[in-house]
């Protein structure tokens, strides 16, 4: 299938230049020499900083990914992390004070805990192993609400699976969701960075076969050719599994560490290539001190 449109965006004041490729939401820098573009799963990666309480807010519940996080959805995250030092950290949430579909951090003591929480019914998985190893791990979680079922991944790797509680939506109105820490809606603040690299965030509205999972945990430059039903690279695009499902993907490209700005905000029109040519707006703010 022929891209029938590309991505064209106003570039910012701040000097930061949108790809030109379509379906994909940046984080980038200025390209200055100091700023390297190395050292993610894939090319780049988003470098948290817990010293400097950094974090990428996606936008309000109610607006990112058409509000599929403002209330009880079904959907499937994908994400891939590195982290090496010994703390609390949030790699991705959608944290509403008593409710949330997905929070994936990782503990002190380098367990990972995977929570959901409907109207304080709360359903919870910690690992036995740790991931705090300075190598790169690969995370998945499903969420289906026609059966309520979760289930988590790691290295592609089914790792649990639960039945969520059947509670209604309960979650506070100023909801965010975000990258690398959580936003604790009772007292508007961020807390807990992740201190560490993120990668290669997709968000699905379908629920992930073990197959597809396996299929995102090979993925990787060498391989992403032949994964990809388009015989294009795979880690560019939203196409990953040849349909429409993804409807989100953060590269986080050019500036792992990105201390080119405090805060930025970027809004792109992204196109999901389809036949409908199916378009949604996303905001991203990316907060580095």
């Amino acid at each position: 299938m022929a891209i029938n449109k590309r991505l064209l965006v106003k570039p910012p004041s701040t000097g930061i230049t949108p790809s030109e490729h379509f379906g994909v939401v940046l984080y980038e820098g200025d390209g200055s020499s100091s700023h390297s573009i190395n050292g993610g799963k894939f090319g780049a990666a988003a470098y948290i900083d817990s010293g400097a309480a950094s974090y990428i807010n996606l936008g309000a519940g109610s607006s990112f990914a058409s509000g599929l996080f403002n209330g009880k959805s079904t959907f499937s995250v994908s994400i891939w992390f590195r982290k090496s030092s010994s703390s609390l950290g949030y790699i991705f949430n959608d944290y509403a004070n008593n409710s949330l579909n997905v929070n994936i951090s990782i503990l002190a003591d380098g367990r990972m805990e995977i929570f959901t929480r409907y109207s304080s019914g709360d359903t919870s998985y910690n690992s036995t192993t740790t991931y705090d190893d300075d190598n790169w791990h690969h995370v998945v979680v499903t969420l289906d609400q026609t059966t309520g079922v979760r289930k988590s991944y790691i290295d592609g790797t089914l790792v649990d699976t639960q039945t969520t509680s059947s509670n209604s939506w309960n979650g506070d109105s100023d909801q965010r969701i975000t990258i690398g820490a959580l936003y604790y809606t009772p007292g508007n603040y961020y807390q807990s960075s992740f201190d560490g690299k993120i990668d290669q965030l997709r968000v699905f509205t379908k629920v992930l076969s073990s197959s597809e999972v396996s299929t995102l945990y090979a993925e990787t430059l060498a391989t992403s050719t032949s994964l990809d039903p388009l015989s294009e690279d795979t880690t560019d695009t939203l196409q990953v599994l040849g349909d429409s499902s993804c409807i989100a993907t953060y590269r986080f490209e050019n500036d792992e560490t990105d201390l080119v700005v405090t805060m930025m905000e970027l809004e792109q029109k992204y196109n999901m290539q389809q036949e409908d040519m199916d378009r949604q707006e996303i905001s991203m703010e990316v907060h580095l001190k």
